[in-house]
């Protein structure tokens, strides 16, 4: 009778004692989960950061046109696509139609 008391105390402990290994896993599951959640969550939140510090220097700094070198604000700045350069708008109305294989030259036409 003692065997039998002892062998069901044994077999509890084993049951609750992989009840509790099955917790334990599924508790790392989900902390590993929220961790990468809250991994995305701090580096959206440094991309917004980045993004509205880069627009609040774009409000007062002033860059240099890489074409005539004037220095003009930077949301005055184009980008031109086929060489990547930086450029006033004068110089972007200028460049573009001679990009496109016709240039536009004032006075003519």
């Amino acid at each position: 009778m003692p065997e039998l008391i002892l062998t069901t105390l044994l077999a509890a402990l084993v049951v609750w004692a992989r009840r509790q290994w099955k917790r334990a896993k599924s508790n790392e599951a989900l902390d590993a989960e929220l961790d990468a959640r809250w991994e995305q969550i701090m580096q959206r939140a440094a991309r917004i950061d980045a993004m509205s510090a880069a627009m609040e220097r774009g409000r007062t700094d002033e860059h240099q046109c890489e074409v005539c070198t004037a220095v003009v604000p930077v949301r005055e700045l184009v980008m031109l696509h086929d060489d990547a350069a930086l450029c006033c708008l004068t110089c972007a109305e200028w460049l573009r139609p001679q990009k496109a294989g016709v240039r536009v030259v004032e006075g003519e036409g």
